[in-house]
């Protein structure tokens, strides 16, 4: 009679969304868990790829749908999403990449910068962060970098938003509109503003930088 082997297999359960990382050498040594992370909002959100950073944390790129929870700046529809997980398995940083369609990521690596690379799909024609769109749907390379995540501005309480899809972080206060009060942050914190949120959420005018000259675009708005 042949002899039962254990075989090296690990089954975990997870409710949508969520991202569920571990690893077992076999059935009979299987080692604690670490941590566990439901990364996500109110919708959905799928994560495609996964890899270990250079400081024992995780970077995963995938798809969102929500614009609540832990994702934040979702430009319509589905966005590519890329997070970074820290080696205690808390949220580093998001970002939302795409436009008013559909765009979705399925690879990502670290590159040597420091940064991210991922590599995806898009049928946004033309709008939000995508340009250069050719036909129905179109391969997709982004790199957000590092620490490109949209922050919550001093005085505020919530990330900013892009309320109507343009690529713009008008609502800088995060209320869910894009109004004066909106100008009047960004004025007062247009200096931390330029150090700290990424370049093309809130170049206003698309003259390649955070300034005072910003103010005059958001304040015409639509």
């Amino acid at each position: 009679m042949k002899k039962a082997i254990p075989l090296p297999i690990l089954t975990l359960s997870c409710p949508l969304p969520a991202l569920c990382l571990a690893s077992a050498a076999s059935a009979a040594d299987a080692p604690a868990l670490a941590w566990q992370r439901c990364p996500g909002g109110g919708e959905r959100e799928d994560g495609y790829a996964v890899e270990q950073t250079a400081d024992g944390g995780a970077i995963i790129a995938g798809e969102a749908e929500s614009s609540d929870g832990d994702v934040s700046g979702n430009l319509g529809g589905w966005d590519v999403w890329v997070l970074e997980l820290d080696a205690a398995g808390a949220l580093s940083w998001q970002r939302c990449l795409g436009g008013d369609s559909s765009d979705g990521a399925g690879d990502v690596l670290e590159s040597a910068d420091g940064g991210d690379v991922a590599a995806g799909y898009t049928i946004t024609v033309s709008n939000g962060d995508v340009a250069g769109y050719h036909e129905s749907s179109a391969i997709r390379v982004v790199k957000p970098g590092s620490g490109s995540a949209v922050q919550v501005s001093p005085g505020a309480t919530l990330p900013p938003t892009d309320t109507d899809g343009d690529g713009i972080h008008d609502d800088v206060n995060g209320n869910g509109r894009g109004d004066f009060a909106d100008v009047v942050l960004y004025f007062d914190q247009r200096t931390w503003t330029a150090g700290n949120e990424p370049l093309e959420g809130f170049d206003c005018n698309d003259d390649g930088r955070i300034d005072f000259a910003d103010l005059n675009r958001l304040f015409n708005h639509p």
